[in-house]
């Protein structure tokens, strides 16, 4: 998503939301390696200090609550340090109003790219947009990715993958195997489940057996 629908320079900007994510995280990671920065936005929360500590520490430049999006001084700021650089690419997991909101400080020519939805509400974009920015809205299936393109292209990228050695998300491990019944193995399960929609928890890894 990075250099498929935009050829990204050194020292160019990249706008997300879901920052947390295991995407976001990757995508601050991998930009920061080329030179990008990034903008990042994510949900409040209780230890909302410590996140963005965490995502500075992957080499976010500025990470932000969707709550500062009302504060018009916020668009101020991103167009002075984008001024040489306005942003072209902006990647979104979220859709929702609040996403439509960020769109606002994109510049001109910029490309949206959707992977997901998980505010499980529709993306709606105001048509001046795309009169008056040019905006280029698009969507990325990974799967879709696989069938267009060769083994041994797919084996290149997750080799420079690897080599970045980039940090993975933090994360639990829930070992079901111990559980005396099925009934109490599922009530584990759906209180992470839970804890995971309000995406406010560490990601999950299964433990089964």
């Amino acid at each position: 998503m990075l250099h498929d629908f935009v050829q990204l320079q050194e020292g160019d900007w990249v706008l997300q939301n879901g920052a947390n994510s295991a995407v976001g995280q990757a995508v601050i990671q991998i930009a920061a390696r080329r030179g990008i920065k990034t903008i990042n936005f994510v949900r409040n929360r209780p230890d909302i200090d410590h996140l963005i500590s965490q995502l500075t520490q992957l080499g976010a430049t500025h990470v932000f609550t969707y709550d500062a999006l009302a504060d018009k001084s916020l668009a101020k700021h991103v167009k002075q340090w984008t001024a040489e650089r306005p942003i072209r690419l902006m990647l979104n997991c979220v859709s929702g109003p609040d996403t439509t909101a960020m769109t606002r400080l994109l510049g001109d020519d910029a490309h949206l790219v959707s992977y997901g939805a998980m505010s499980k509400k529709p993306l709606s974009l105001p048509t001046s947009l795309f009169i008056f920015k040019n905006l280029c809205t698009q969507g990325f299936w990974q799967s879709r990715w696989y069938k267009q393109h060769s083994r041994q292209e797919r084996e290149e990228l997750m080799q420079t993958l690897a080599d970045l050695k980039l940090k993975e998300p933090e994360h639990e491990v829930l070992d079901l195997s111990g559980e005396p019944s099925d009934e109490a193995a599922t009530q584990k399960l759906r209180e992470v489940l839970t804890r995971m929609e309000q995406g406010f928890s560490k990601k999950v890894l299964l433990r089964l057996g």
